[in-house]
């Protein structure tokens, strides 16, 4: 498993386990923009299967993470 995707995983915990064999879905996080929002081609507000990825505060391990 990615780093990217482990990170997401962990992020999004509550997303059902389905939503990780979206192709859809893996292409954004394996392009490393999974916690970014919708507006930058992330997953964050974005609809995929019927499941909201919703704002859950931004992690520690993220504060200097490239929001743009």
């Amino acid at each position: 498993m990615s780093n990217f995707l482990s990170d997401c995983k962990e992020y999004y915990k509550f997303a059902p386990t389905r939503i990780w064999e979206n192709e859809e879905v893996l292409r954004i996080v394996n392009s490393g923009k999974g916690l970014k929002t919708v507006e930058y081609g992330g997953l964050m507000f974005g609809t995929f299967d019927g499941w909201t990825f919703n704002f859950y505060g931004i992690p520690l391990k993220c504060i200097n993470y490239d929001w743009y």
